[in-house]
């Protein structure tokens, strides 16, 4: 393995940064991590907000930058791995679709879902909830995100599709419950 820089890591169980976590992980890339705790506010202290100023999880430094935001962080990560096994080959259709999942993502299905989660009693933000999973499915190429391998994205999509299951929005037996245990195998769950 190449040289990497060193990278640094700051979790909070539970939060997006499993997905992070779960990505470094897979890469096999070795990382130094810090628990944060967001019940306390640790999150929102002055020295943590050198790492994200945005005062979220995950923070990630890699050498001696930040990088900030889940999928731009997942997305440099993928592109560290010298054998590049989780991304697509630069340039290709491929790769515009892998980009295009993981804006779509944290920037259409996860705020189109997050008004059932809060309200899970609102049917109209359930059917909205309902109309991003099936745009998402719309997108699916095959058993993965991107058709017949596993990729980067299919950790933040799992990531996300896990928890709409966790909340009852994906039934059993469909593309995406099937989604969520054929990648759920190949990854590791514990202390995401």
């Amino acid at each position: 393995m190449m040289n990497l820089p060193a990278i640094h890591l700051y979790h909070a169980p539970g939060s997006r940064s499993g997905r992070v976590k779960m990505l470094l992980d897979l890469l096999g890339f070795p990382y130094e991590q810090t628990l944060v705790n967001t019940q306390t506010g640790e999150h929102k202290t002055k020295a943590y907000l050198k790492v994200n100023p945005l005062g979220v999880v995950p923070g990630l430094v890699v050498g001696e930058t930040p990088v900030i935001e889940s999928g731009a962080q997942m997305m440099f990560l993928a592109d560290l791995d010298p054998q590049m096994r989780f991304v697509p080959i630069k340039g290709s259709f491929e790769r515009a679709i892998y980009y295009q999942w993981f804006i779509m993502t944290p920037s259409v299905l996860e705020p189109m879902t997050m008004p059932f989660i809060w309200n899970p009693r609102d049917r109209a933000a359930r059917e909205e909830a309902l109309r991003a999973i099936a745009l998402q499915t719309a997108m699916l190429r095959g058993p993965y995100c991107l058709g017949d391998q596993l990729c980067a994205i299919d950790v933040m999509v799992h990531w996300s599709m896990h928890f709409l299951a966790s909340r009852g929005l994906i039934e059993t037996g469909s593309v995406w419950h099937n989604y969520v245990v054929r990648v759920g195998k190949q990854l590791d769950w514990n202390g995401y």
